[in-house]
């Protein structure tokens, strides 16, 4: 016999969804990864009783904690081409220590900080802070949508984040390049949010021009933003010829032959978040805590190859799949930028800095009630935590220490499978549709479906 409906009321709500409201689907998605970020706490700072954390965060407030010693040999180059036009700017004998890995038109970022010597260090640690409010103001755009001004609640979780987002704190305390990608990279995040395909196209190739790697997220917008994907081409070409201009051929010569192929062999080092690191740590005898370039290992990097493309391909093949959701644009750009920053040879942890932004992104929408359910925020969220994280694996020992260091490759395979799992519902079910559109595309489709 079947039991009496005691509370007619909640079913009746649950008909309508009003269970499901904003606030419980962000309690849901949000406090797991609030519990891992504790957790982390706990682990290296009182267990361990490390407070490398801790100067990261200060160093957002005070300067004096700033670490200049990582740009030095970008300053080096860039004060080389300021002195000498076409001037050599790498030193090959420095590969196996920090040294000038970049693409040569990266150094004309350090130019201005150079031009005064005695000003270079102060130069570049206040304009770095510069561009930390710049990319705090654009995780705001980036949570709000359409809206000119975040609300008190949405002011106060960009603080928040960028503050205990880790990948952005060390970005600016170590004043390292990957804070210029990041601001290029969530400029061209809210200008395709926005509609704005060509300039988000443009501040692609900006970021590809620091780190070559992401210019191979393009191709993957071809379907989706194709204006977007063919600014970005046409910004790649600009930017080769004005770095062939500023630069010289022997540079880049050099960059090619020697500086990709030397970077290639990757880092076993425990803050290489990337699917060569985790392969090195894997198959290797490698130190995780040796900040130094992997010996040759041919097993290794073809088993690098060879899991990067069949990532690459297979992500191209779900956003042809998709290819007919045009409004799925921001799942394929974030999905993209993981994939690829994933699979390049070397992935640091403050690399991921511009995870944020996709993150905060479905936060909004689960905020404006635009998502259904937490099967997106919840992965983001625990996977951005584990990026923005920091544990301690040095003394640790073991294949498990070796798989635990690669921590923050795991959180951005949950944010990537998180996006391409939505691409993959959407392609396979067309009533999924209004579960991943904005609230600006959303009449264009319920009129066709209605249809």
């Amino acid at each position: 016999m079947k039991s009496p409906n005691l509370n007619p009321r909640r079913d009746d709500k649950k008909a309508r969804g009003e269970l499901n409201t904003p606030a419980k689907l962000l309690a849901i998605g949000l406090i797991p990864a609030c519990v891992l970020m504790i957790l982390s706490v706990i682990q290296a700072e009182v267990i361990h009783g490390t407070w490398d954390r801790l100067n990261a965060v200060l160093a957002i407030v005070h300067p004096a904690r700033s670490n200049v010693n990582d740009a030095l040999p970008a300053m080096a180059a860039a004060r080389s081409l300021l002195e000498t036009p076409n001037a050599p700017i790498y030193d090959m004998t420095k590969t196996d220590t920090a040294a000038f890995l970049y693409p040569p038109i990266a150094a004309v970022l350090y130019i201005p900080h150079v031009v005064q010597e005695e000003f270079s260090s102060w130069s570049l640690v206040s304009t770095n802070r510069l561009v930390f409010l710049l990319i705090a103001m654009l995780v705001a755009a980036a949570w709000t949508g359409r809206r000119r001004w975040p609300s008190a609640v949405e002011a106060m979780g960009t603080l928040v984040l960028m503050a205990v987002f880790l990948p952005i704190a060390r970005s600016l305390e170590l004043n390292q390049a990957s804070l210029y990608v990041a601001l290029f990279l969530g400029a061209a995040w809210v200008s395709l949010d926005r509609g704005f395909d060509v300039a988000a196209g443009l501040f692609l190739a900006l970021a590809g021009a620091v780190k070559p790697h992401l210019f191979a997220v393009a191709p993957l917008l071809v379907f989706h933003a194709r204006k977007t994907a063919i600014s970005a081409a046409i910004g790649a070409v600009f930017l080769g010829l004005t770095s062939l201009l500023v630069a010289g051929v022997e540079n880049h010569v050099t960059y090619i032959t020697h500086v990709l192929p030397t970077a290639s062999r990757g880092y076993a080092f425990f803050p290489n978040q990337s699917m060569g690191g985790f392969l090195h740590r894997l198959l290797t005898d490698a130190p995780l805590d040796v900040f130094e370039l992997s010996a040759p290992n041919p097993l290794v990097q073809r088993m690098t190859a060879a899991v990067g493309a069949a990532f690459y391909v297979s992500t191209f093949g779900l956003v042809l799949k998709a290819r007919a959701h045009k409004w799925m644009r921001r799942e394929v750009l974030a999905l993209a930028w993981f994939v690829t920053t994933m699979i390049a040879p070397i992935a640091w942890g403050h690399h991921y800095a511009a995870a944020v932004f996709p993150l905060v992104w479905l936060i909004g929408r689960t905020q404006r009630g635009l998502e259904k359910d937490v099967s997106r925020l919840a992965p983001t969220a625990f996977g951005c935590a584990l990026l923005g994280s920091y544990f301690v694996v040095t003394g640790l020992s073991g294949t498990g220490a070796r798989l635990f260091a690669s921590y923050g490759l795991v959180g951005a395979l949950l944010s990537a499978g998180a996006f391409g799992r939505s691409l993959w519902v959407v392609a396979r079910s067309p009533g999924a549709e209004l579960a991943a559109v904005s609230e600006r595309d959303a009449e264009p489709v319920l009129t066709r479906l209605r249809d």
